[in-house]
């Protein structure tokens, strides 16, 4: 878990809730948030949600299954 709160103007506030912390959990278990920043401030706004749907996607099946992961 993040050590600090995430700002109203934090490109991760929109996508991962406070009222789901298990969600931001797991894609920054797997991706690291610094990597998840740099991946959504280079992406449209409109594309952002997809993408953190594939993340988490990816995450959880990479934290169920480490070796074969999302394959």
């Amino acid at each position: 878990m993040q050590r600090k709160k995430c700002s109203e103007e934090c490109v991760l506030a929109p996508h991962f809730p406070s009222n789901d912390p298990h969600k931001f959990a797991v894609v920054q278990s797997v991706f690291g948030t610094s990597h998840i920043v740099k991946l959504l401030q280079g992406i449209n706004a409109e594309q952002r949600a997809d993408a953190v749907d594939s993340m988490v996607y990816e995450a959880t099946a990479r934290v169920d299954d480490p070796v074969h992961g999302c394959v």
